[in-house]
Order: C-alpha cells, then structure tokens, then sequence
C-alpha cells in the first residue's frame, strides 16, 4: 500500500515535495537580479570547447592556423569532430578568415572559477564560438567593467552559484550541471 501525504500548496508554487513557507513573507520583501540588472544573458556557448578555448595563445595560434590552412575533412579528422546543427567546419573557417587581422577577436574568457583562458571571439552567431551572447558580452569588450555572474536554477540543495568577472564568460562558469546554466550581467552598459 502507497502512503500518500497532504502537500500544503500555495496557488503560485505547487510544489510536488513537502516545503516550509514560515519564512515566505520576509523572502517577498527582497528582490530578483533580474530586477536589478535588465541587461543579461546566458555565458558563452561554443559547442566545441577543446577547439575554441585554450589554456595559452600557441595552443589557439595553431588551431586558427589549421581552420585557415586544412580541409574542412581535415580538420574533422585531426580535431576528431564533425558538424552539428549550429556549430560548422565551415563556418569557423570563414569566421576565423574573415577576422583573423582583427586583433580584438583575441580574447581572455572565464572558463571555470579563477581559470582564464584564451579563445578567438568575434561575436558572430554561428561562427567559432557557436553562441557568443554578444548583446551582452560586447559589454565586457568595451570598456573597464565587471559583471555578476549567477544561475537562475539550481539542482542541488545549497546555493553557490554565484561569481564575479571582468571578462567574457563560458555559460558554464559556476557549474557544469547543464541546468545550471550561468548568466552574465555587466555593471555597465556601453553604447
């Protein structure tokens, strides 16, 4: 036989599990990031992280060179890939040929928690980096700034998830649980 047990709900949250609500009245009082920072979004996507994020400019310098110089079969066979529906050979390649003199494609990226890496960031859609998030990472790019970098969902029960950076940022900054994606919002706003 199930035991079932009487959930006490609330019309905006039911929950599938028992939940306290004694403190629920003083959390209403505070307010959401999103409130604060109106400009935000999910940290960078390049689907290809062993590509498109290196630990120094030689390891980057040699993958810029191969997309520029192999085959697009020839890069699939030595960097052991193949398309996928956003990120393509093809693509990168003319990404990296169209903005390989531009020396502010080369940039520092926070890969993980006091890990800074390197990686050749243009802010095309669909390009090297896959989704660049350039609406807001161009932010980063501008000027002196600093963004806070949280999560908006979690899937364990203590809440870490939270971060600062002076850089573009991998969506994966503060967790590697897919659900846990990080969100970057700049201090300042550049035109």
């Amino acid at each position: 036989m199930i035991k079932y047990k009487l959930l006490k709900n609330k019309k905006e949250n039911y929950a599938f599990i028992p939940c306290n609500y004694d403190l629920e009245e003083e959390y209403r009082k505070g307010f959401g990031v999103t409130e604060i920072f109106k400009n935000y979004s999910a940290g960078v996507e390049t689907i290809r992280d062993k590509i498109t994020i290196h630990h120094n400019m030689n390891n980057l310098m040699e993958v810029l060179k191969d997309f520029s110089e192999l085959s697009e079969k020839d890069i699939c066979y030595k960097y052991k890939t193949q398309d996928s529906r956003d990120w393509k050979v093809s693509r990168s390649k003319k990404d990296i040929e169209n903005n390989i003199k531009d020396k502010n494609s080369f940039q520092k990226i926070n890969y993980r928690p006091f890990d800074s890496r390197h990686t050749f960031y243009t802010g095309k859609q669909n390009g090297f980096v896959c989704n660049p998030r350039f609406a807001v990472m161009q932010h980063m790019l501008k000027g002196d700034n600093v963004g806070l970098v949280f999560c908006r969902q979690i899937s364990i029960e203590d809440w870490q998830h939270c971060f600062i950076t002076n850089e573009i940022m991998e969506r994966c900054l503060v967790s590697n649980k897919g659900k846990e994606c990080g969100y970057l919002a700049p201090l300042y706003l550049y035109e």
